[in-house]
């Protein structure tokens, strides 16, 4: 496979929906998709992208409170999303 050429970057939580959907739950519809804590604010995303703008890998973070005492430090959750068939082997390895 030749090198891939993409950059990490910050994106909306929305660009994520589509690839997220086709790779972990093709059956359900768009909407049904949509988790509840995609719409705080308080939620990032980051992609890899390549240079004709295709969204081929994602991560999200989100705050959510450990299944341990961690006091009153702020916590949050990273979700290692997806990766296109195609890119995905190589993507997560980088």
């Amino acid at each position: 496979m030749e090198p891939l050429e993409y950059t990490v970057q910050r994106i909306p939580v929305e660009r994520t929906l589509a690839l997220r959907q086709a790779v972990l739950r093709p059956y359900l519809g768009d909407e049904r998709f949509i988790l509840d804590d995609d719409r705080l604010s308080t939620t990032v995303a980051f992609g890899a992208v390549t240079p004709d703008d295709q969204v081929i890998s994602v991560a999200r973070l989100t705050p959510e409170q450990p299944p341990f005492d961690a006091g009153h430090r702020p916590s949050w959750r990273r979700a290692r999303m997806p990766a296109t068939l195609e890119w995905g082997r190589s993507c997560s390895r980088r």
